[in-house]
């Protein structure tokens, strides 16, 4: 499945035209759905294969997120706020995905095929293929504040605000 701009670009267009049509009602809830981008920090690995005499650590592994190919990184959201309290709760849902980097050196110690190593060597001489790309999922709760600015509009509600989340 390839990523499709224009699509994306239509559906992007599409919700900007909601978002900026006047509101008449204050909502309890919101929903939310958003793709990005994420950065994953590099982080140590720990390989056990007891048939193949295989236990080793390996530090530095460096990840890429490959975040607007498909499947793509995404997250919906749902949010409640007491009518008019600065404070509410949500849940929401992440799909996440990332990508070992095998070309790159990393240090590996421990027993490789039943010899010991220490040594700084190709991710890919130790492991081939290293993905997190299906079934990388976040579920979180959270607690939000907000605060809205500006003039307010016919229905009493502000058109900008400020949302803080913590979860």
């Amino acid at each position: 499945m390839r990523f499709d701009r224009s699509r994306v670009a239509r559906v992007a267009l599409a919700i900007a035209g909601l978002l900026s049509a006047p509101a008449t009602a204050r909502a309890d809830w919101t929903a939310a759905a958003f793709l990005g981008h994420a950065a994953t920090r590099p982080s140590t690995i720990t390989l056990t294969q007891p048939d193949r005499q295989t236990q080793v650590e390996i530090a530095g592994v460096t990840y890429r997120g490959e975040s607007f190919r498909s499947p793509q990184y995404y997250g919906v959201r749902l949010t409640w706020i007491p009518d008019g309290r600065w404070f509410g709760v949500e849940g929401e849902w992440i799909h996440a995905k990332v990508f070992a980097e095998t070309q790159r050196a990393v240090r590996v110690r421990g027993t490789l095929a039943g010899a010991p190593i220490d040594a700084s060597r190709p991710l890919s001489s130790v492991v081939q293929r290293l993905a997190m790309s299906h079934g990388l999922n976040f579920l979180l709760a959270n607690v939000i504040v907000r605060r809205e600015f500006g003039p307010a509009g016919a229905g009493g509600t502000r058109r900008i605000a400020v949302v803080a989340r913590a979860g």
